[in-house]
Formats: C-alpha cells, sequence, structure tokens
C-alpha cells in the first residue's frame, strides 16, 4: 500500500510517524513523510497513486478542503488522528465543533481516536457519520510508553547527575511569531469561529490569562533556580514559542537550561518531577508515573475545564511549589488518586497490541486490491523542481522585502537522514524487527521510506 503520512509539528509528530512508517513498511507498505505544501504539489499534478493520506488533522478551512476533494478525485482514501485532540479540556464539545465538520468527515474514510472520550463526543455530534470513528488509541501515546523508554533515554546523550525540573510552558498565544491580531484572522478565515460559536472568546481567555501567566512562570523559575541551586531546571517552550524570550526573561543561572531541542519525552525521562500549566506533556509524565505540579496562580483561572492540570498537584504560590518540591526530593509520592481514572478516559491503552498497529490493520482492509506503485524517481525528480522554484521565489522575496517582518515557519524542520536511519534502528531494535529499510531524502520536507528488498 502507498500511505502518505502529512506532518506539521516534527518535535510534536515525527517520532510516532516514523514508528506509523516502519510498521507501515514491514507490511510492504511504501511511506511518504511530508509537510502539506509538497502534498499538494505532488497530488495536483496526479503524480501519487492510489493510497492513503494521513493528515495530523480535519480542520476545514477551504485550502484543506480542496486538497481533499482533490485526493478523493484522484482515488486517495483519508484517514486521520488529531494531533490536537482536546486531551487538556474536560468539555470536549468544542474540539469536537472546532477540529471537525459535516463536509470535512464526508471526504474523510475513518478518523482515529486516542480514547473513549473523544470517541464518544465525536460519536454524539456527528452520529450520521458513526462507522468512520475508530477507537485505535494514538502511535504517539504508544511512543510514551514504558516499552519505548530506551529509544528516549539515548537520543540525547548526556551525563546529568543533579535531581531535574522540567519546566513544560504553553504560551504561544503571547509569546509566538504571531500577533494576536494576526491569530484571530486566520482563526476566523479557517472557520473556527463560524463552527464553534464559544472559539473565540475561549481564545481571548486564554490570552488574557496567558499573558499574566507567563509572568507568573518567569518569577517563579527565577524564585526556585536561586532557592535550589543543586537542582537542574530545564525550561522547555511550546514549539511556537520563542526561546528568545525566555532567555530574557530568566535570570541567567547555571541551574537553568533553555531548549525545546528534540522530543519532549527525551527530557521526562530524565526528569524527576514535571511543573507546567495546561499542557499535554502532563499525560507525558502521568506514562512515566512522575510527580507533577499544575502550577495555577490565576484566582479566575478555569482550572475545572483543564484536565492537563488535575493530572497533578494544583498549587497556587511559589511557597507551595517550593515545599512540593521538596517533599519530593525526600522521597514522598505526592500522586493525585484520579490520575488513573482520567487516563483510561482519556487514552485508550490495549494491552497486547500496539495502537499503532490498530491503525495500520484499518488501512490494510480500506487497500485491499488498490495498490499501484509510484513512480519514485518521477516523483523525486518532480519534487526537487519544485522545491527549487519554492526556494527561488522566497529568496526574491526576502531580498526585496527584508525590511520587513517576514513569517518563517519551522515546524517542519529540515530531514537529517543519518537521524532518521538512527532512530529506526531503534524501532528496530526494540520491537524485534528484523527487516532493512531505505530512507530516501526526496526534499527537506520530504522522505520516503520502504523495506529493502532480500
Amino acid at each position: 500500500m502507498n500511505v502518505y503520512i502529512l506532518t506539521e509539528i516534527t518535535k510534536r509528530e515525527l517520532d510516532s510517524n516514523l514508528l506509523l512508517s516502519i510498521l507501515a513498511a514491514e507490511e510492504n507498505g511504501e511511506v511518504l513523510i511530508s509537510n502539506m505544501s509538497n502534498l499538494e504539489y505532488l497530488n495536483k499534478k496526479k503524480l501519487l497513486k492510489s493510497g492513503i493520506l494521513h493528515t495530523k488533522s480535519l480542520v476545514h478551512d477551504k485550502r484543506k478542503q480542496d486538497f481533499h476533494l482533490s485526493l478523493v478525485k484522484n482515488n486517495i482514501l483519508i484517514t486521520s488522528l488529531d494531533e490536537e485532540n482536546g486531551l487538556v479540556k474536560k468539555n470536549l464539545k468544542n474540539f469536537a465543533e472546532r477540529r471537525f465538520s459535516e463536509e470535512a468527515l464526508k471526504l474523510a474514510d475513518k478518523v482515529f481516536c486516542w480514547g473513549r472520550d473523544d470517541l464518544e463526543m465525536l460519536k454524539k455530534k456527528y452520529a450520521e457519520y458513526e462507522e468512520k470513528f475508530i477507537l485505535s488509541g494514538a502511535p504517539r501515546t504508544d511512543m510514551w510508553s514504558k516499552k519505548f523508554i530506551s529509544y528516549w533515554k539515548d537520543e540525547n546523550e548526556t551525563k546529568e547527575t543533579k535531581d531535574t525540573v522540567l519546566i513544560s510552558t504553553n504560551f504561544g498565544l503571547v509569546n509566538g511569531q504571531y500577533t494576536m491580531e494576526e491569530i484571530l484572522k486566520r482563526e476566523k478565515k479557517a472557520g473556527y469561529f463560524d463552527r464553534c460559536k464559544e472559539s473565540k472568546n475561549e481564545m481571548l481567555q486564554i490570552y488574557e490569562n496567558s499573558k499574566l501567566l507567563i509572568v507568573a512562570f518567569e518569577k517563579l523559575i527565577n524564585f526556585l533556580s536561586k532557592e535550589f541551586p543543586n537542582i537542574e531546571f530545564h525550561v522547555r517552550p511550546h514549539p511556537r514559542e520563542k526561546i528568545s524570550t525566555w532567555k530574557k526573561m530568566i535570570k541567567e543561572r547555571s541551574n537553568v537550561n533553555i531548549s525545546n531541542e528534540g522530543n519532549i519525552n527525551s527530557n521526562l525521562c530524565k526528569a524527576k518531577i514535571l511543573l507546567h500549566n495546561n499542557c499535554t506533556t502532563a499525560f507525558q509524565a502521568s506514562m512515566y508515573e512522575l510527580p507533577i505540579i499544575s502550577y495555577s496562580p490565576l484566582e479566575d483561572e478555569t482550572d475545572n475545564e483543564s484536565i492537563a492540570n488535575h493530572l497533578g498537584t494544583i498549587l497556587k504560590t511559589e511557597v507551595e511549589v517550593k515545599k512540593y518540591i521538596e517533599e519530593i526530593i525526600d522521597k514522598k509520592e505526592i500522586i493525585p488518586k484520579n490520575r488513573k481514572k482520567i487516563l483510561e478516559r482519556k487514552l485508550y491503552i490495549p494491552k497486547d497490541v500496539l495502537c499503532t498497529k490498530n491503525i495500520i490493520n484499518t488501512w490494510k482492509n480500506l487497500m485491499i486490491d488498490k495498490y499501484n506503485k509510484n513512480n519514485w524517481n518521477l516523483i523525486i525528480l518532480n519534487i526537487k523542481i519544485y522545491n527549487f522554484y519554492v526556494g527561488l521565489k522566497k529568496f526574491i522575496f526576502q531580498l526585496f522585502y527584508f525590511n520587513k517582518n517576514v513569517k518563517i515557519d519551522e515546524k517542519f524542520e529540515k530531514i537529517d537522514t543519518k537521524k532518521i536511519e538512527n532512530k529506526i534502528q531503534k524501532f528496530k531494535k526494540i520491537l524485534n524487527i528484523n527487516s532493512n529499510f531505505s530512507v530516501i531524502k526526496i526534499a527537506n520536507r520530504a522522505f520516503l521510506i520502504k523495506k529493502k528488498l532480500t
């Protein structure tokens, strides 16, 4: 089968999509991982044979809707697992309205669900498409399991002796490359506000809270790093955030590290405690059975709406956080009693099979007798010409508009083939896979994975 996996944020999605890729390749699939623009171009030129387009969301805007419509016309099936999945919200009604639509679901063949909560909400909201929703679990959940700890521990080899507190931040609305005005315009254009009437007010409330929270986190980090000189504090901003802002806010100390390199699981494997507010990272930390501090200093913050915060101990003051860290260092476990119950509702974790295999088995059933081999040489030639053209266009634009505030999307990082090959070797070892795989870079943001012929 041919599988085309649309990837947006590599720090978040690349490793789990690689897991999907090698297990699909093991089933004799040929897998192309790419950003959207490359896939749009190849589909427009009708260079992609019948197969499956697996996307990180069905978000309904005109560009994506047109793309999906053209895929269907070219005999390419569409499946999705929403990477911005609504795990952190107690009420999933807004998630279902924002991230899906009747029009989008008409074109989709299957929608994979993280757990029972999103499955039940989507079935309730879109009863007409009930058969399209599948309780599969997520490849990212697979990779949060203890089975894959060695994968993450080997990724960034460092000799750390200090206890580490991982601080995961989530302030993209106030610390991103786009202004709030630009974000609102983009959300409106994409149809979010039409589909979900509460969406705009909710976003504005988060924005106002975030302006206060980021200052509170700044004060907290500076306070803790001074109070605990023998503890390492790793500040990990969200991929949408500007690291430079944090480096300006946090006082330079030897025990504070600010970075979002690699996957956050590598940081979690080394951490003693997670500190956050309303971050999906809390689910990952829960899978590792880490103590979690949910720092929530605002009086009017809607804590009850944040499931992620309830996976940890909610603390309101710097002194409370200091005391908690002291207790953890003294080996006192503080794990909320309801954590297990929350995880059981939000994450589907089958006992005997990877969530990833559930997805691949669905693909196999969809693709029975529908395989036509791609001409990869032709695809590679065309995509190289296309990327040269795009690169030249960007160069000319920046040359003549050098004084403008040009936004550069670096969510999909340039691909290092050797790095990908090393990751695949780790997967092979963990999963006892004997097959060998080819990794072919066809563009800076596109690469092909397939099983080598014996």
